[in-house]
Parts: C-alpha cells; sequence; structure tokens
C-alpha cells in the first residue's frame, strides 16, 4: 500500500497506479468538490446516466434526475481518507455535514470514470 499526501485528504493506493486508478480518485473528488459548493450540474456531469446511489439507509435513488433531486436539500461531505481500492472502487471516509457525522462512501466509477453507483454507510446506533 502506498500512501500519498495531496492537499486535502489523505490518499492510499491498494492497487495499480494507472491512469484509470487516477481519473476514479479525480473524479470522485471532484464530485465531493462540486457538491460543497452545490455545483449540482457539475456533480451530474460526473456521473452515469443510470447511477444508483443509497445515500440515506432507507432509499435507493436511480438515475441523474432522481439522484439531482435528492442532492438539492442533502449535506455535503468533507472527505478526510480517500482509499483507491481497484481501478473503479473508491472508499472515501468523512464528515457528513450538518451534524458532523463520520459516514464511509463506497463508490464505484465506470470504464470511463464517471460514478456508476454510491454506498453510504453510516455509523452504528
Amino acid at each position: 500500500m502506498t500512501e500519498h499526501r495531496p492537499r486535502g485528504p489523505r490518499l492510499y493506493v491498494v492497487g495499480p497506479h494507472d491512469t484509470r486508478t487516477a481519473a476514479a480518485v479525480d473524479h470522485v473528488l471532484l464530485g465531493y468538490d462540486y457538491l460543497a459548493r452545490r455545483d449540482l450540474d457539475g456533480y451530474i456531469s460526473l456521473v452515469e446516466l443510470d447511477v444508483l446511489a443509497c445515500l440515506t439507509p432507507d432509499r435507493i435513488f436511480r438515475g441523474r434526475a432522481e439522484l439531482a433531486t435528492h442532492l438539492r436539500d442533502a449535506g455535503s461531505l468533507q472527505p478526510k481518507l480517500v482509499i483507491a481500492v481497484c481501478r473503479s472502487v473508491v472508499v472515501v471516509r468523512g464528515s457528513l455535514s450538518p451534524g458532523d457525522t463520520d459516514v464511509v462512501d463506497t463508490v464505484v466509477t465506470g470504464r470511463h470514470g464517471l460514478i456508476r453507483s454510491c454506498h453510504r454507510s453510516w455509523p452504528a446506533g
């Protein structure tokens, strides 16, 4: 496992160091940046048309339109730790605002680097 220290979250790469892994990490982190700035159009441009996102404990959002509607009123995640597991899987731990709740997102990107799915894990309790 190799550790990199870019500005922002700590990044670990646990798989191949190639352009596909780098693109996946870049798109995922750019997506969080867009959401923090409330740029939904920018974020939606990074996801596949048929994206699946499980961002709340009780609902799956299917497609760009459903996801965009949810994100309009959702908080933003401040990434603290990023782990590139393989060429298309990026795990992000961070604080979700408002409330600074620690969560973990598992993001899968497609062949062209667009986000295919995201599953958010919430703390127990």
